[in-house]
């Protein structure tokens, strides 16, 4: 299953939500991804966050087949970002 770009933006929403109350604006690389999601199996990602400090909750939105593990990362603002690591579940159809 490729996705491209729809579990960036669900990230990006959460952060943008929480934009107005911090001082810089949060960023996240990479800005788009592609990547592939066997059926009965996982894959990981690796993104970095820029310029946020907390909680940062992860939803998939009209992604029936695919799960994410962690839903919830706790995020420490540093000067060369802070890496984070979600694995993605393909579910059988």
């Amino acid at each position: 299953m490729k996705r491209l770009l729809a579990i960036l933006i669900a990230v990006t929403a959460v952060l943008l939500y929480v934009a107005p109350a911090l001082a810089q604006q949060p960023r996240i690389s990479p800005e788009s991804i592609e990547f592939d999601v066997p059926i009965d199996n996982s894959t990981e990602v690796e993104f970095t966050v820029y310029d946020f400090t907390g909680d940062i909750e992860i939803s998939l939105y009209d992604m029936g087949l695919i799960e994410v593990v962690p839903a919830k990362v706790n995020v420490a603002a540093s000067a060369v970002g802070t890496p984070i690591k979600l694995r993605f579940y393909g579910a059988p159809s």
